[in-house]
């Protein structure tokens, strides 16, 4: 599944990290932008899935991924498709302006 809030992650994306995984089995798999800054889609192992199960409320899993940052493993996916994040209208509109120049 993708975030739909994600627009420019794709499939190559997806396998991308599905790659990592079967190679990495047991590290967090984390995307980074072209630039290296750290995104969007992490990949959690199944042994931290509890921990996740755990979490409570709007928090996320920041504290997932300090606890265990050993094990972080990041994923360079092209450009900005790790970062891209449009929560609002006036995102979603600049967005499209962009791609359509």
């Amino acid at each position: 599944m993708i975030p739909a809030d994600m627009p420019e992650l794709s499939e190559q994306d997806l396998r991308a990290m599905i790659a990592a995984h079967e190679t990495l089995p047991n590290a967090v798999l984390r995307a980074t932008a072209a630039n290296s800054q750290p995104g969007h889609p992490v990949l959690f192992p199944r042994n931290l899935f509890g921990e996740l199960r755990a979490l409570s409320g709007d928090v996320g899993a920041r504290s997932v991924l300090k606890r265990h940052a050993d094990f972080v493993r990041l994923v360079p996916l092209p450009e900005r498709h790790a970062l891209t994040d449009l929560d609002t209208p006036e995102a979603w509109q600049a967005w499209r302006l962009s791609r359509s120049k």
